[in-house]
């Protein structure tokens, strides 16, 4: 029993949504969290680097200790909210773990990393991540007013650079999208706000909200760059993924033995078929010790 990746489809997969999905403005993030969803990073990082990937996204230290040795050029974000832990260990020591930067949903994360920073005696590159889409899991909630005196304060921190705003729409997979595209408009309205009244330059920040759903659903909302990671795996998990994308997983098999048995006989655990005819049955060997119920 083992898996084929197939690192062509990545590549295949990377080029149709850059050159079809994608107007020539908008970066493509391509989401390789949890080892590239089951599909191996060792195995997909360099290939998406080709392609023409703008940046990755992870969430686990251990990733960016590999992607460090695989000496990948392009900017890397973590898409969760890290711990102070992983945040010391990883900005502690960035000949082992590179650079990434960080995404950031309150006041505490951005002051411990302000200190990290002036520690190491360099600038730490953060995406401010807005609650406007209205998961409620990683982001600034601005309909609260002292959170907008905390984003204000956050700039006078020092060491820490802003460079990308952000949120992440639930419900993008809905039936009705109105909802997201409400959720689009109030984001606009806020990343407007911070920009003014934190006296950024708007071209040096990525405004960025769209994964795979908003991506493909919602082409108003790819702004300065999108996040895709499963549809580039080849998953068609919305009726408007592209036909000519790619499944990269196959999973093989051999029969071991064939056996005989009559009709009326049960089979497995549980007796949970009978047979409704003499037949012969195939044992494969795959089942729960490789992961499948």
């Amino acid at each position: 029993t083992y898996i084929v990746i197939d690192q062509r489809a990545f590549y295949d997969n990377i080029r149709l949504v850059k050159t079809e999905l994608l107007s020539r403005s908008t970066k493509l993030m391509v989401v390789i969290k949890s080892d590239a969803y089951g599909h191996g990073l060792e195995m997909l990082g360099n290939v998406a680097e080709i392609a023409g990937a703008d940046y990755f996204g992870i969430t686990e230290n251990h990733s960016l200790e590999i992607m460090n040795k695989m000496n990948l050029s392009i900017p890397i974000v973590r898409l969760r909210l890290a711990s102070n832990n992983e945040l010391l260990t990883v900005h502690s020591n960035p000949d082992v773990y590179g650079e990434v930067e960080e995404m950031v949903g309150n006041i505490q994360m951005a002051e411990l990393l302000s200190e990290i920073g002036e520690e190491q005696g360099r600038n730490i590159k953060i995406h401010l991540n807005l609650n406007a889409g209205g998961m409620s899991r990683n982001g600034f909630d601005m309909d609260v007013s002292e959170i907008k005196n905390q984003l204000l304060s956050l700039f006078r921190l020092k060491n820490i650079q802003v460079v990308g705003i952000m949120t992440h729409f639930p419900n993008a997979d809905a039936i009705d999208i109105d909802e997201t595209r409400s959720a689009l408009a109030v984001f606009k309205e806020q990343a407007d706000w911070v920009i003014e009244n934190a006296n950024l330059t708007r071209r040096n920040i990525l405004l960025h909200v769209a994964n795979t759903s908003t991506t493909l659903r919602l082409p108003e909302a790819h702004l300065d760059m999108v996040r895709v990671g499963s549809l580039v795996c080849g998953e068609k998990l919305e009726k408007e993924s592209p036909d000519a994308l790619q499944q990269l997983m196959s999973v093989y098999s051999k029969v071991g033995q064939i056996n005989f048995y009559p009709k009326g006989s049960s089979v497995g655990y549980g007796s949970n078929y009978t047979l409704q005819r003499d037949s012969y049955l195939a044992n494969i060997p795959i089942g729960k010790v490789d992961g499948l119920p």
